[in-house]
């Protein structure tokens, strides 16, 4: 059978721009022994490069790695630019002559000329990772507010320092949040402090109300990662991202079935199971496992299509015998035909045997069979 090429992969179709595609939250769980970053760096082979249709702006909210390895990244794909807020550099802040409170633009302006565009922070409470968002937000080109994904790595941190509520509140936030409107809305704020009541109540038809317009949120999607093996003793953790997030992808080691079994077709490294939330509420399970080709490519194969390729590739232990074990098909017809002594030759029913000599014991009194 076939192998399932990456087009055809449920993993991939997560991160394709359709009309089904799911946005909101998508939560990476891994560990150390079943890591993630084989499956990131496949991604990023899709959002990064410029000629690439999938090409996507990633926004990273950096909790755990160097700056070294987004410049890196930058550099493997000839200099792609991306945004980095860095709160993992200088966590208590001793390398920043600035703060956020002085402003976007002195804050700012030294890191629009880099590539990648790297800005840091040294504070990690939610409502300060909105206005470090924001202020970025405002000073970025506009070719990087196109339809961006916000990538953090790792959740794992924040809920570690800010808690697990204090955690689901920001995702939540950063879901539905209009940074581009948040731009505006100091402009706009004279204008609508001199709207009459009367041109209210003809707007809304609402004496008092706001006009509330549907407004577009800026992250297409929040992608988490999430390292459960560091959360083992609070199994809530897991389960309340799983609870908010729109796709749970899990990535765990295989089965030892898999593992030790020497009629895979491919030399697997994990199984990744996805649990997508679809709008009408349905919910779908998918089970794939990856593997990375001769060409240092992953490739993906479903559940289904890898049980067919083991079944066709089991030894048959009676293949090289020098006597046959096998019955021909006439064999089997006149085994199936035989009439066994137990049935009844009429009927096809089973007769039940009674020897006549066998003692009858009454199996309500348990002391019937003792002679005393």
């Amino acid at each position: 059978m076939s192998v399932v090429t990456p087009n055809t992969s449920t993993f991939l179709k997560v991160f394709q721009n359709t009309s089904d595609n799911v946005g909101g939250l998508i939560l990476l769980e891994d560990t150390i022994e079943s890591s993630s970053q084989n499956l990131l760096n496949h991604m990023y082979s899709y959002w990064l490069p410029t000629t690439s249709k999938q090409h996507r702006n990633i926004w990273f909210l950096n909790f755990n790695n160097t700056i070294n390895e987004y410049k890196q990244l930058s550099k493997k794909y000839n200099q792609c630019n991306f945004v980095v807020i860095d709160f993992y550099s200088d966590p208590f802040g001793w390398n920043q002559p600035h703060t956020i409170t002085q402003g976007a633009t002195s804050l700012l302006s030294n890191n629009l000329v880099q590539v990648p565009m790297i800005f840091k922070s040294s504070q990690h409470d939610s409502n300060s990772i909105v206005n470090m968002i924001q202020n970025v937000f405002n000073a970025v080109p506009a070719k990087l507010k196109e339809s961006p994904i916000l990538l953090i790595n790792s959740i794992s941190t924040l809920v570690l320092k800010n808690g697990l509520s204090d955690t689901c509140s920001l995702i939540r936030t950063l879901i539905n949040y209009n940074f581009n409107s948040a731009t505006t809305a100091a402009t706009n704020e004279d204008k609508d402090k001199k709207k009459s009541i009367k041109g209210n109540k003809m707007e809304t038809g609402i004496d008092g109300s706001l006009n509330r317009k549907k407004q577009d949120k800026t992250f297409t999607n929040i992608f988490a990662i999430l390292h459960t093996d560091l959360h083992e003793m609070d199994i809530t953790v897991s389960k309340e991202l799983q609870y908010i997030s729109s796709v749970s992808i899990q990535v765990t080691e295989l089965s030892p079935k898999l593992k030790y079994s020497e009629s895979l077709p491919h030399p697997y490294e994990s199984t990744i199971t996805l649990i997508t939330k679809k709008r009408s509420g349905r919910v779908v399970r998918n089970v794939e496992y990856y593997y990375i080709n001769s060409n240092g490519k992953v490739e993906f194969d479903s559940a289904e299509s890898l049980e067919s390729q083991i079944q066709e590739a089991e030894v048959d232990p009676t293949e090289n015998l020098s006597f046959n074990l096998k019955l021909s098909e006439e064999e089997k017809l006149a085994k199936n035909n035989v009439v066994l002594p137990y049935r009844h030759q009429g009927n096809d029913q089973t007769l039940i045997i009674e020897d006549p000599d066998e003692e009858d014991f009454d199996d309500e009194d348990p002391d019937d069979d003792l002679d005393i």
